[in-house]
C-alpha cells in the first residue's frame, strides 16, 4: 500500500469559493462606478478575484486598463500610470501642477472610447501624482478604479477620501473555509483527498491560497504528498522551504532586530499573555507588530494573548532559530512565568515544555502536575514522553512512569515500554500502585502481544497479591473487558454483573463497554444504544483498555452500521470523526474511519469504503494497533474482493497474514477477519474452503452467545450459494426484533433456501430502505432469477409468451438498476443476472423526474433541455430497462432505487 509521487499535479489552481464576490464585485463596479478596493492577507487570493472580475468585464465590452505599483516607484510621478498614459506630458512652467492636469485631461479623454476600468494592484504603492490623478479621475467619473489593499497597509489619502464621499467600496477577501479548501485540491490533484490531510493543510495555511499552492507544490517534490491511485495523503508537512520559505521571508522583510527577535519568540511559544512579553521583550515592540498585521492580540478570559498572524510565520522563522537561541528563551520564559506565577492549568503545559527544554531548576510537583494534565489528552506523543521522562526522574511519579509506558507502546516501541513498565513495577509501593500497574501490564500483553491467555493468567495472579478490595474489583473489570474482546461476552459479563461503581466513574464507563460489546455480539443494538447514552464521560486512562476506547469511538458507528441504518451511521462517524481529530486522537479517528468503511461496504459504496481504509490503514500501522489494523484490513479486502481488483486484494490479504499472530487470541473482530478471508477465497477459485470458513466461524459464534456474528456469518454463506446449509447454522435463539438488518438477513437466507420471489422482493425493498444497498440489490437478483425459473418450471409447450418475456425483461431491469448502486460489486448473486447497460446519469435523472408523474415539458424545464430531447431520452430508457410507459418505469426504480424518487 505505499504511495507513489509519480502522478503529475494538474495545475492551475481552479477558481472556486469566490463565486457569489465575483458577482457582487462585477455588479458594483457596472452598477456604480467609482472605486472598489479588494482588501485581504497578503495571498489570500486579492488580485486573482480582481483579475477575474476584469475578464468578465471585457467579455462585456469594458476597456480594462492596468497600473503598476510598486515601492521602487513610489518616489518617480507617474510611474504607475506610464502604461496607461504613454504619452506622459511635459513638466511645464506650472511644475507638478501642471503635469497632473495634464494626465487628469488624457484620463478624461479616454472615457471617450468607452466605459473603462483602470486596476491597480497594491495600491498603497501607487506614487503621489498617480493616486491623485485616479482620484480626480474618479470624482469626474471618467473611469472605474478597481484596486488592492493588503491589510495592514496604511491606506492611501487619495483613497480614504473616495470612502468619505462615498465613491469607493470595500470588500474583504477571506481566507478559503474548508469545504473550498477541499474543493480547491481536489481541482489541483485530480482525486479525492483524505480527511487528515484536507485538516492538516487548512491548519498550516489558514486557507490562504497563495501558501496553499506553495504548500503542496513542496510536499509533492519532496514526497511527503503520495498518492495510491485512490486518494492523497500528506504523511507529514513539509519543511517551508523553497517558494514558501521566500514568500514569508519577504512579508518579514524590514523588520528590525526587536521586532525579528519578538517574532521568533512567539514562534517558539505563540500563544503567549501579553504581559508576560512585555516582562520578557520590553518597549512597544508588541504594539508595533500588531499594527503592522504580524501578530494578532485577543482576549482570553482575563487575560490578553499574543500569536502570529499566520502559521506558516511560525514554521519559517522556528526552522532558522539555532538550539542554543531556542533553549536560551526557553529558559527566561519559565522563569518569567514563574515569577509571573502559574496561575492557571493553561499555564502548566507552556512552562513545563519550556523549563523541561530550556533547563533550570524545576519544581517537581508541578512537572508531576503537568504529567497528569497531558495524561489523558492526545497530545504529542514526543511531548508527552519528555515531560513523563523529566517526572520520573525527578521524583519517581508513578502517574508519569505509566504514562511513558503508554507513550512508547503507542509508539510501536514495544520493547522499551515492557522495561520501563518493569522499572515502574519495582517502585510500586502500595496496593493502588501494584493495580495501576497490573492494569497497564494486562493492556500491554492483551492487545499490544495479542496475549490475551497471558493476560488473563497475569491479572488472576496480581489480583491474588492485592488486599484491597476496590483494587481487586478494578482488576476483576480489567479481566471481563479482556473476555469481551477474546469472543466471550457472556462470561465478560456476568463477571461484572455485581460490581458496584456508584463511587467510581471510570468503572462505570469501563463495565459499559464490557456490556457494550456484550450487546453487541448478542443482536441487542437498542439496548446498546440506550446504554452508550448513559455512558458519556471518556475513560479516565488508556489503560482502562481497549474496549472503553471503542465504546467513546468507533462503537457508536458500528451500532447504527451493523443495525444497516447507513444514514444514521454517516452521520454519528462524521461526527466522531470531527471529535477525535479535534482531540488529535489519531488511533480513535482512524478506528472511526474503519466502521464507516464496514458501513458504505453494506451500502454497496465500496469506492467511499476503499478511501476511508486507505486514510486509516498507515495510521494504524505507524502506530502498531494490530487488532484495529486487522479490522481495516479485513474492510479494504472485503470491498477489494467485491469489486474483483485482484492486486489490491492481494496486498490487503499478505498484511493481514503478516499481523495474523496478534489476531489470533482477540476474537471482537474476528468475524469481520473470517468474512474478509472467505470471500477472498471465493474469488480465488476456492469456494469449498470459503463455505468452510464461514460455517465454522458461524457455528463457533452460535455456541457462544454471539448472534450477530453468526447471522452475518451465515449471511455470506447463502449469498455465496450455500443457502440451504446457511439456514441450518442460523442460531437457534430468536432474533430480537429490534435489530432490523439481523431480521432481514434471516429472512433473505430462508428465502434463498426456498426460493421464494414475493419474500425476496419484500425483503429487498426493507433492505433498501435501510440502505443496505448491496444486500437488497443481491436479493432483487435472487428474485429475478427465482421468477425466471418459476415461468420456465410452469410453461407448456414451446412457445414464449410476450408477457412472460416483459415480466422477465422488468425483473431483470430492477436487478440492474439496483447494482448500479453498489460500484461495480461481483458476488454471485449480482453475476446471476448477467450484464446490463445501464442507465447513463442524464438517463438517471429524466427517469428520475418521469417516476415523480412529472410531465415531458416539466421535466425539460427543469434540465434545460428541449422536449424532443427528453422524449428520445425517454425512449432509450423504456429500452433499456424492458418496460412500456411510464407507470411501469415508476415501477422498476421503486423496486431497484428507492432512493432516487
Amino acid at each position: 500500500m505505499e504511495g507513489s509521487r509519480a502522478t503529475v499535479i494538474d495545475w492551475p489552481v481552479p477558481f472556486v469559493g469566490r463565486e457569489a464576490q465575483l458577482a457582487r464585485l462585477i455588479d458594483t463596479i457596472t452598477l456604480r462606478p467609482g472605486a472598489v478596493i479588494v482588501t485581504g492577507a497578503p495571498g489570500v487570493g486579492k488580485t486573482r478575484l480582481a483579475e477575474a472580475a476584469l475578464r468578465v468585464l471585457a467579455g462585456r465590452g469594458w476597456r480594462c486598463l492596468r497600473g503598476y505599483a510598486v515601492a521602487a516607484g513610489r518616489d518617480i510621478p507617474l510611474a504607475a500610470l506610464s502604461g496607461i498614459v504613454p504619452a506622459m506630458p511635459p513638466i511645464d512652467a506650472d511644475g507638478p501642477a501642471g503635469l497632473l492636469a495634464g494626465v487628469v485631461t488624457a484620463l478624461n479623454s479616454l472615457a471617450e472610447s468607452g466605459r473603462i476600468v483602470v486596476f491597480v494592484d497594491d495600491v498603497h504603492q501607487l506614487d503621489n501624482v498617480s493616486a491623485v490623478a485616479l482620484h480626480q479621475a474618479v470624482r469626474a467619473g471618467s473611469l472605474a478604479l478597481l484596486a488592492t489593499l493588503p491589510t495592514g497597509a496604511e491606506v492611501p489619502e487619495t483613497i480614504g477620501a473616495l470612502w468619505r464621499s462615498g465613491r469607493a467600496a470595500r470588500m474583504d477577501v477571506d481566507p478559503l473555509d474548508a469545504a473550498d479548501l477541499e474543493q480547491v485540491l481536489v481541482g489541483w490533484l485530480g482525486g479525492p483527498v483524505a480527511r487528515g490531510t484536507l485538516d492538516q493543510v487548512r491548519r498550516a495555511t489558514a486557507g490562504n491560497p497563495l501558501y496553499l499552492r506553495e504548500l503542496v507544490l513542496a510536499a509533492h517534490d519532496s514526497g511527503a504528498l503520495t498518492h495510491d491511485n485512490e486518494l492523497w495523503q500528506l504523511r507529514e508537512l513539509p519543511a517551508a522551504a523553497g517558494r514558501l520559505d521566500d514568500l514569508v521571508r519577504c512579508r518579514l522583510a524590514g523588520l528590525d532586530s526587536a521586532e525579528r527577535t519578538a517574532l521568533e519568540v512567539l514562534a517558539l511559544a505563540e500563544p503567549v499573555g501579553v504581559r508576560l512579553l512585555h516582562d520578557v521583550l520590553g518597549g512597544d515592540v508588541v504594539e508595533t507588530l500588531e499594527r503592522r498585521g504580524l501578530i494578532t492580540v485577543r482576549a482570553d478570559g482575563r487575560r490578553w494573548e499574543a500569536q502570529l498572524a499566520h502559521p506558516l510565520y511560525g514554521e519559517v522563522l522556528r526552522g532558522r532559530i539555532p538550539t542554543s537561541t531556542r533553549l536560551r528563551w526557553y529558559r527566561r520564559l519559565a522563569d518569567a512565568l514563574e515569577a509571573y506565577g502559574v496561575r492557571r492549568w493553561s499555564d502548566l503545559l507552556p512552562w513545563a515544555v519550556w523549563r523541561v527544554d530550556g533547563g533550570g531548576p524545576a519544581d517537581s510537583a508541578l512537572i508531576a502536575a503537568a504529567v497528569r494534565e497531558v495524561a489523558d489528552q492526545p497530545a504529542d506523543p514526543h511531548l508527552r514522553e519528555r515531560l513523563a521522562q523529566a517526572a520520573w526522574e525527578s521524583n519517581a511519579d508513578l502517574d508519569a512512569g505509566l504514562l511513558r509506558c503508554r507513550v512508547l507502546i503507542e509508539q510501536g516501541r514495544t520493547g522499551a515500554a515492557l522495561t520501563a513498565l518493569e522499572d515502574v513495577a519495582a517502585h510500586a509501593g502500595d496496593d493502588h500502585a501494584r493495580r495501576d500497574v497490573a492494569t497497564a501490564r494486562s493492556w500491554f500483553l492483551g492487545w499490544c502481544h495479542g496475549s490475551v491467555a497471558d493476560a488473563l493468567w497475569r491479572l488472576r495472579q496480581d489480583a491474588a497479591a492485592l488486599a484491597d478490595p476496590v483494587s481487586q474489583v478494578t482488576l476483576r473489570v480489567d479481566r471481563a473487558n479482556l473476555l469481551a474482546c477474546a469472543g466471550r461476552p457472556r462470561h465478560a459479563a456476568r463477571l461484572v454483573a455485581d460490581v458496584d461503581v456508584a463511587d467510581s466513574p471510570e468503572l462505570t464507563v469501563r463495565i459499559a463497554a464490557v456490556q457494550g460489546v456484550a450487546f453487541l455480539l448478542s443482536g441487542q443494538l437498542d439496548q446498546l444504544r440506550t446504554a452508550l447514552a448513559g455512558a458519556v464521560a471518556p475513560p479516565a486512562s488508556r489503560c482502562a483498555m481497549y474496549p472503553a476506547e471503542y465504546a467513546s469511538g468507533a462503537l457508536p458507528v458500528d451500532v447504527w452500521a451493523y443495525d444497516g441504518m447507513i444514514a444514521q451511521a454517516r452521520e454519528t462517524g462524521h461526527e466522531v470523526l470531527a471529535h477525535t481529530y479535534g482531540l488529535g486522537d489519531r488511533i480513535a479517528h482512524a478506528s472511526a474511519l474503519t466502521s464507516l468503511a464496514l458501513a458504505e461496504i453494506t451500502a454497496g459504496a465500496l469506492d467511499t469504503a476503499r478511501r476511508y481504509v486507505t486514510e486509516a490503514l498507515p495510521v494504524l500501522r505507524d502506530f502498531g494497533v494490530r487488532h484495529h489494523e486487522g479490522r481495516c484490513l479485513a474492510a479494504g479486502l472485503l470491498a477489494a474482493t467485491y469489486q474483483g481488483d485482484e492486486a489490491a486484494a492481494d496486498r490487503f490479504e499478505g498484511r493481514l497474514a503478516e499481523i495474523w499472530p496478534a489476531l489470533a487470541q482477540i476474537e471482537l473482530f474476528r468475524f469481520e477477519v473470517d468474512r474478509a478471508r472467505a470471500w477472498r477465497w471465493w474469488q480465488r477459485g476456492e469456494p469449498g474452503a470459503a463455505h468452510a470458513l464461514l460455517a465454522t466461524s458461524a457455528r463457533r459464534w452460535g455456541h457462544r452467545g454471539g448472534l450477530l456474528p453468526a447471522v452475518l456469518l451465515a449471511s455470506d454463506l447463502a449469498r455465496m450459494g450455500e443457502p440451504t446449509t446457511a439456514a441450518r447454522l442460523l442460531p437457534a435463539d430468536p432474533i430480537p426484533a429490534r435489530w432490523g438488518l439481523g431480521v432481514a438477513l434471516v429472512d433473505l437466507v430462508r428465502a434463498l433456501a426456498a426460493p421464494d420471489v414475493a419474500e425476496l422482493e419484500r425483503v429487498a425493498a426493507i433492505l433498501a430502505e435501510l440502505g443496505c444497498h448491496l444486500y437488497a440489490a443481491e436479493a432483487t437478483a435472487a428474485a429475478a432469477v427465482a421468477g425466471a425459473r418459476r415461468r420456465a418450471t410452469g410453461r407448456t409447450g414451446t412457445g414464449v409468451r410476450r408477457g412472460e418475456v416483459d415480466d422477465a425483461a422488468r425483473a431483470k431491469a430492477r436487478a440492474a438498476v439496483a447494482a448500479g448502486r453498489c460500484d461495480n460489486a461481483r458476488t454471485p448473486l449480482l453475476a446471476s443476472v448477467g450484464d446490463r447497460s445501464h442507465l447513463t446519469r442524464r438517463e438517471r435523472e429524466i427517469a428520475a423526474l418521469v417516476a415523480r408523474e412529472l410531465s415531458n415539458q416539466a421535466v425539460a424545464e427543469q434540465l434545460a433541455l428541449s422536449i424532443r430531447t427528453v422524449e428520445n431520452h425517454l425512449n432509450r430508457i423504456f429500452a433499456k430497462l424492458g418496460v412500456h410507459g411510464r407507470a411501469e418505469l415508476a415501477d422498476v426504480l421503486r423496486q431497484g432505487r428507492r432512493d432516487q424518487l
